[in-house]
This record gives C-alpha cells, sequence and structure tokens, in this order.
C-alpha cells in the first residue's frame, strides 16, 4: 500500500513539472504577443500625431514613417537586458490652407523618423519637384545591429555583512539602411526600379532619464552600464 502510495505521488509530481513547464511556456508565449501588440499600437499612435503635428505647423501633405527598435523582456538574459524588435509605424496626413492668389499648391513632405533621430526626405525623393514622374520612391528598409552583453559577479565578506555587487554592461549600434529607388515608366512593375541611393543610419543605445532603452546618432558608442547590490547582515 506504502508503494502505491508513493508512486501515485511521484506520477503526480511527474505530471506537474510537465504540465508545470508547459503552463510557463504558454504564458511566456502570451505575454510576448501582448507586448507586442501594445509596442504596435503605440508606434502607430505616436507616427499619427506626429504627421498631424507638422501637417498643422507647415501647413502641408505630411508622409511619415516611424521606425523604432524596443527591447522586449527576456527573463532568460543575464540581468533582463531584454531582446531587440523593430517595431514600425506609419501615417499620412493632409492640413492645408494654401494662399489662393496667386493659388499655391501644399507643400508635399516625407518624413522618416528612426528611433530618435529625423529625417526629411523630401528633397531627396524629388517630392518637391512639380513634375510626378520624376518623384523616387523608398522601396526598403533593414536593420542590422551588433550587440554586446558581459556581466560579472562580485562577493565581498566582512565581520557585518555579506555584498553580492552584480554589474551588467550593454552595447547595442543598429544601422538601418533606407534604399531609394527610381520606379521608372511602370511603377508597378519592381523590375524595372533602379537604386538611386541607400543612406545608412547608425546609432548607439542609451539609457534615458526615464529608464527606457533608446537609440541615436548622437551618442556615443559606450556600454550602458547596471548594477544591483544585494547585502546580507550577520
Amino acid at each position: 500500500m506504502v508503494k502505491a502510495i508513493l508512486n501515485k505521488t511521484g506520477q503526480a509530481a511527474t505530471e506537474m513539472a510537465i504540465f508545470g513547464s508547459l503552463i510557463l511556456v504558454i504564458f511566456s508565449s502570451l505575454l510576448s504577443f501582448i507586448q507586442r501588440q501594445n509596442e504596435e499600437q503605440y508606434v502607430t499612435m505616436e507616427a499619427f500625431r506626429r504627421a498631424l503635428n507638422k501637417a498643422n505647423d507647415q501647413s502641408a501633405s505630411v508622409s511619415l514613417n516611424l521606425i523604432q527598435h524596443r527591447r522586449f523582456a527576456d527573463v532568460s538574459g543575464g540581468f533582463f537586458q531584454g531582446n531587440r524588435n523593430v517595431i514600425g509605424g506609419s501615417s499620412s496626413v493632409f492640413w492645408a490652407v494654401p494662399p489662393v492668389d496667386p493659388p499655391t499648391p501644399p507643400k508635399n513632405l516625407a518624413i522618416f523618423r528612426i528611433n530618435e533621430d529625423e529625417h526629411d526626405l523630401t528633397q531627396r525623393l524629388r517630392l518637391d519637384d512639380e513634375n510626378e514622374d520624376n518623384n523616387l520612391e523608398i522601396r526598403d528598409t533593414n536593420s542590422q545591429g551588433n550587440m554586446v552583453f558581459s556581466e560579472t559577479t562580485n562577493k565581498l565578506e566582512d565581520n557585518r555583512e555579506i555584498q553580492n555587487i552584480r554589474v551588467s554592461g550593454l552595447s547595442d549600434t543598429v544601422t538601418t539602411s533606407i534604399e531609394i529607388v527610381d520606379p521608372g515608366p511602370d511603377k508597378d512593375n519592381e523590375g524595372d526600379d533602379v537604386v538611386v541611393e541607400t543612406i545608412p543610419i547608425v546609432q548607439n543605445i542609451y539609457r534615458d532619464t526615464d529608464g527606457q532603452y533608446k537609440y541615436s546618432s548622437t551618442r556615443p558608442d559606450q556600454p550602458v552600464t547596471r548594477q544591483k547590490t544585494w547585502r546580507t547582515p550577520f
């Protein structure tokens, strides 16, 4: 009888371990999905607000593309440095009250904002040219990153307490390339596209005053350090 009880206990423990691990995996995947959906909605709304603000300020038709590199939580990573993910959003807003005497067409602006850096591509896309056949297009963007993460743990002990100190350093450089093409006479046929220019934008990670990880080309390439100390008094 004792043997039967022990067998049932062992079976229950095994089932708990298997199904418990499965529940944790499902819960983790659900949290990642919710976080990504939330980030995508936030970036989309931010793109609309920025486009609306510029269209109102300059009485123009504004097309704004927004790309952000957000770091998602990763409990398995050292010191929770997180994984970099690319989130994009775009918005087009027309807000123009052009002069009627003489009539002046509204301006067309193309704004590309990557993380904390903003670039006006109106002239590069020839949108200020009245001949629409000369306009260029952004056909593709891609991002590549180089991340270096280090973590050290030190132990200090005296006659009063034990201190465990963990220090991490995170360096991350992201290069986003914007490809500008001439679509040719048949704009629907991408095979006729001719690459006119590729714009590389190099950005380094930094930690803002609110604690968020952000990227900017004006920041030096130096690691973001974090430190935490655990004290055990005697």
